[in-house]
């Protein structure tokens, strides 16, 4: 077998049908969905559950990947965040549970086990709970995982510009909400 260079390349020849080369992105890249996902959902069944989707649909669209003119990294993240969304209406449909709830259970849960968290680490997540998902969503991406706004907006099929207009948004939303939760405390 010879040695495929780019994420380009190996995803070339699993449309092709070398379906075995799907474990080398596997490896590469499903920690960073894990990382993803768990910004979004924090709940580690679901995450894992939710990257092996992405890599089934990345298998049964494998047909849409059209090598040079996309670049793989943002074909999967597209891939990603259209799993997530499908996941999140799923998830509204069966629980009808609103995402601050998600959240402040998640910070529940994590004092339940001991860790300790600062109050404004506690701050934080009460005023990123106040963002909507496609907020929170934005800056994941581009803080948490350092991605390029092309990276971005390729992954959320939309304007470099308009990526950068969503992040300034999400930030000034986070900001209000923060110096608001600091008045009340």
């Amino acid at each position: 077998m010879d040695e495929l260079k780019s994420d380009s390349d190996i995803m070339l020849a699993v449309k092709a049908g070398d379906l075995d080369r799907l474990e080398e992105l596997y490896q590469k890249y499903s920690r960073m969905l894990f990382g993803y996902f768990f910004r979004m959902h924090p709940d580690t069944h679901v995450c894992e559950d939710l990257v092996q989707e992405v890599f089934l649909k990345v298998i049964k669209y494998r047909h849409t990947y059209r090598g040079e003119r996309n670049r793989f990294l943002g074909w999967l993240l597209r891939i990603a965040h259209h799993t997530g969304i499908d996941h999140h209406r799923r998830r509204r449909h069966e629980k009808k549970h609103a995402d601050s709830e998600e959240l402040e259970f998640h910070a529940d849960n994590q004092a339940n086990q001991g860790a300790l968290v600062t109050e404004q680490q506690q701050l934080l997540q009460m005023a990123l709970a106040q963002l909507t998902p496609a907020q929170r969503e934005v800056l994941m991406m581009s803080r948490i995982q350092e991605m390029r706004y092309e990276d971005i907006a390729q992954a959320l099929n939309c304007q470099v510009g308009t990526v950068k207009a969503r992040i300034f948004r999400a930030f000034e939303k986070l900001r209000r909400s923060c110096n608001q939760l600091e008045r009340e405390s």
